[in-house]
């Protein structure tokens, strides 16, 4: 063999080497490369979930406050309005004790006026069947006397 086919051969040789090298080089940059951003990603990804769970605490307590702030308004309204209601149905149980009595004593009025009246009008009955009475004799006997 010629000592340029030679030269050619080791220089082919040398250069598909030096691409290989290059090659794995690149690919072993690529990788390095990849992996620190996957790491840098992984960082950010536990820094993001961090801070989603610290809010996410920070607005349960925040909802759990305003909870128990509502339970304690809707407490107070509830015995303000229990109060109210209360009152209202002493109000009205006053209201229809005073018109109840007052019906009874209207009752009680015109069961007297009617009493009144009826006995007036036994008293006047009493009086015509008197004066019938007067009026047609004594009755007759069942024997008529001779």
């Amino acid at each position: 063999m010629s000592e340029e086919t030679l030269a050619t051969a080791i220089s082919f040789a040398g250069l598909i080497f030096a691409l290989a090298g290059g090659f794995g080089w690149v690919i072993r940059r690529s990788d390095a490369q990849f992996l620190r951003l996957t790491h840098r990603v992984d960082e950010q990804v536990r820094r993001f979930d961090a801070k989603i769970e610290e809010q996410g605490r920070r607005l349960e307590g925040k909802i759990e406050e305003q909870g128990k702030r509502l339970e304690g308004k809707i407490d107070e309204e509830g015995r303000r309005l229990d109060a109210k209601i209360d009152e209202q149905g002493r109000r009205l149980d006053a209201k229809i004790d005073e018109q109840g009595k007052r019906l009874d004593d209207r009752i009680e009025e015109q069961g007297r006026s009617l009493g009144a009246k009826i006995d007036a009008q036994t008293h006047e009955l009493t009086e015509v069947k008197i004066a019938v009475a007067r009026l047609e004799g004594p009755r007759p006997h069942l024997i008529p006397a001779r």
